[in-house]
């Protein structure tokens, strides 16, 4: 199932750029006060608030589900979260 742009847009706004935006990621956002702030962590960190909101937009009928978290450092260095496996 697919989630409409709009409300994707919404979620990242309110739940990730919130976040992160302006902030120092070490000292503005509790999570990192204990553990590194590093495009991996950050993937996971973003993937663990989207996945559960993205899981409230379904209903019961549709599944609606993440696929990815990219975080990019820099044009060659990223990181690409996709959940655990089983």
């Amino acid at each position: 199932m697919v989630i409409n742009l709009s409300t994707l847009r919404e979620l990242m706004e309110k739940r990730v750029f919130a976040v992160f935006d302006h902030k120092h990621i070490d000292l503005d956002v509790p999570h990192f006060a204990t553990h590194p702030s590093t495009a991996e962590n950050i993937a996971v960190y973003v993937w663990n608030i989207l996945e559960k909101e993205i899981q409230v937009q379904g209903s019961d009928d549709d599944h609606v589900s993440l696929y990815e978290v990219q975080v990019d450092e820099t044009d060659e260095n990223r990181a690409i979260y996709r959940g655990e496996t089983e």
